[in-house]
């Protein structure tokens, strides 16, 4: 790594940076590995969770959407009858 910091990096202000923020990076390799798999896991996980539960959550959500537009369609109901009685 040091050939290929100085021969490409160390010309400009900007190379040294450049340099250091890819020393970071081989540095903390373990890390990043780490977190990889991790992410994987957790991944795999919601993957089996969604496929397990996607059709509950949707049929829920469905419910959901209707009991709302139901409640505010009564409330709307409500509100006109309660505040504008009709005069004839």
């Amino acid at each position: 790594m040091k050939a290929v910091k100085t021969a490409i990096f160390e010309k400009t202000e900007y190379g040294k940076q450049f340099a250091n923020y890819f020393e970071d990076i081989f540095e903390c390799w373990p890390v990043l590995l780490a977190s990889t798999g991790v992410a994987l896991v957790l991944g795999y996980i919601y993957l089996f969770v969604m496929r397990c539960l996607g059709g509950a959550i949707v049929w829920f959500m469905i419910i959901l959407t209707e009991l709302s537009l139901l409640a505010l369609g009564g409330y709307t109901y409500y509100i006109r009858y309660s505040r504008y009685t009709p005069t004839d």
